[in-house]
Parts: C-alpha cells; sequence; structure tokens
C-alpha cells in the first residue's frame, strides 16, 4: 500500500536505472558475510537532470523490492509525481510496474537516459573509478 497520492501527479518524467556501482568497492550487509559488489540506482528528472534520489544495495535486494524503495526515494523528493518513469532495461520495467500501476504513472522504455548518464558522469569524478 503506498502513501503517496496520485493528486500531485505533474508533466514530469524520471529516468530511473540500475547498474552495478564498483566505484564504491564491495559491501556487506551482515557480520561474516561475503562481500559483493553493490548496486546503485539512480531517478533523475529527465529534463533538468535534477537527481530525485539514489540507493545504494546488493542486486537482489534491489529489483526485489524496487517499487518500495522507489516509493521511498518520491516521498523524500521535494518535486510532485512524475506522470512517467523511463527505463532502458525491462527488468526494471516489470519490478517498477506495482508502484507505476498503483500511481498510474507510465512506464517507458528508451535507448537513451541522458539525466543518468550526465549523473554518472558527475559521480565518477568523486570515485575512484568509473560508475558504471
Amino acid at each position: 500500500m503506498t502513501l503517496l497520492k496520485q493528486d500531485n501527479v505533474c508533466p514530469l518524467s524520471v529516468e530511473v536505472d540500475i547498474a552495478p556501482a564498483f566505484g564504491f568497492g564491495l559491501i556487506t550487509d551482515k557480520k561474516g558475510q561475503r562481500p559483493g559488489v553493490p548496486y546503485l540506482l539512480l531517478a533523475a528528472e529527465n529534463q533538468t537532470g535534477f537527481v530525485v534520489g539514489q540507493h545504494l544495495a546488493y542486486y537482489e535486494e534491489m529489483y526485489h523490492h524496487l517499487s518500495d524503495i522507489m516509493e521511498r526515494i518520491l516521498l523524500e523528493s521535494p518535486m510532485h509525481l512524475p506522470h512517467q518513469f523511463l527505463i532502458k532495461q525491462e527488468i526494471t520495467r516489470r519490478n517498477l510496474q506495482p508502484l507505476a500501476r498503483s500511481l498510474n504513472i507510465k512506464i517507458k522504455k528508451t535507448s537513451r537516459l541522458t539525466a543518468i548518464a550526465e549523473a554518472r558522469r558527475a559521480l565518477s569524478r568523486f570515485t575512484s573509478r568509473t560508475v558504471s
């Protein structure tokens, strides 16, 4: 059940993408757990490039809880709800679908996420390796 309200929707598009974040090194959630490569979710408004939110987690957590993670990002964001999510990967669409359906937000697949690409370039300046 979502805490967000449909009446706050405005004509913005938010790009959403998930990729390995090699520049952050390995992470562990629990003591004794084997370290793993973190995945970085970035969400950015596609016209201004404003980064709406980010989340760093293991691959499994990221995809199994993507709707919940994205809902939390939108709740914490100062902007209104977008009218659509722009994505590149079909797995992202499948895992965002519950949230998008409950809020009547469209999901559009595209070949380029320019705001996300720019955010990654800027982020790579602050990490030892490029954030993929």
